[in-house]
């Protein structure tokens, strides 16, 4: 997840990003799909896929077409020509192409074309059955296909600025204005306290990505007054946070203010490490000769489909 957000939030223009996940397994096991919605809220997406767990099995395969049509259909995508909408299907078995009930592999490949859809396809292991399936798929769909350790081929590699930037991402939270129900301020409010325990690596991933896209949060007070989806004047009190509430309306202006100031100074530091830190991870795998990482795949292919819809990633 963070290496998809953070290759997309350095396009120009910004694009706006948001991130869904469908997980899959098989019928008469614990689940067959579990759906999360298109959700701005990278922290939320990273919980869902954070709870999962493999386990059950049986038979190799996998209900692959499931997994491909809810994500075509339970997914709520945008109608706008100008939108870059990409499905990643990532895994290291086969699917099950015997159930009656679903889409074929041809009609999912065609549906998605038509709601210009790319599917890019990432296999897992060594499995030829997957690879020759994935290959098929994105070759359908307009996408492209990788191969690559089953481990996931994830390399993290820690860097000198990741302490710093584990600060500044502490920081940057503390300017998180959450506002709405109590549950959703609280859900705010969980999401940066468990960021704070994330691994160094991660954290720095998050932090970037949060600040390449301006936007730390859909029900975050200073943005969306800065974005002008909200006035203060129409915020009820009590969806206000604590602190808040018993100030007047000029105080809540000035408390948003410097909210906003203290963030934009923050943002500025977490972009300049963010420079030298990808610096220092490029030559970092260079070196070791890393050529097929989860995060290369990823970005390899979003610079060449960005481009295609005049999204430039540096």
């Amino acid at each position: 997840i963070c290496a998809i957000a953070n290759t997309i939030a350095r396009g120009k223009p910004t694009p706006e990003l948001s991130v869904g996940l469908v997980a899959y397994r098989d019928k008469g096991e614990a689940y067959v799909t579990k759906v999360s919605p298109l959700n701005d809220n990278l922290d939320k997406i990273y919980a869902d896929l954070n709870a999962l767990k493999a386990a059950g099995g049986g038979d190799a395969p996998e209900n692959v077409r499931q997994a491909l049509h809810d994500a075509l259909s339970k997914i709520k995508w945008s109608s706008d020509e100008k939108t870059l909408k990409i499905i990643f299907l990532v895994g290291d078995a086969p699917a099950h192409l015997d159930y009656n009930d679903v889409p074929t592999i041809e009609e999912l490949c065609l549906t998605a074309a038509k709601s210009d859809i790319i599917v890019n396809t990432i296999r897992c292991g060594r499995n030829q059955a997957t690879g020759k399936l994935w290959q098929n798929i994105s070759l359908l769909s307009e996408g492209k296909f990788f191969s690559i350790d089953a481990s996931g081929g994830v390399v993290a590699i820690s860097t000198p600025y990741d302490k710093e930037l584990g600060i500044l991402s502490d920081n940057l939270g503390r300017t998180v204005v959450a506002y709405g129900s109590g549950r959703v301020r609280s859900g705010i409010t969980f999401a940066e306290s468990g960021a704070k325990s994330m691994a160094a690596p991660m954290k720095a991933d998050r932090i970037e990505s949060k600040a390449y896209r301006k936007r730390l949060n859909m029900n975050d007070l200073v943005d969306s007054i800065r974005e002008k989806r909200v006035k203060l004047e129409d915020v009820k009190t009590k969806d206000l946070p604590e602190v808040m509430q018993k100030m007047t309306m000029s105080e809540r202006k000035a408390y948003l203010e410097k909210k906003s100031k203290e963030r934009e100074e923050v943002r500025k530091m977490i972009l300049e490490l963010s420079k030298k830190r990808q610096d220092f991870i490029k030559k970092a795998l260079e070196n070791k000769g890393t050529r097929d990482s989860f995060d290369q795949v990823v970005e390899k292919a979003l610079r060449e489909q960005a481009a295609k819809k005049g999204i430039v990633i540096k």
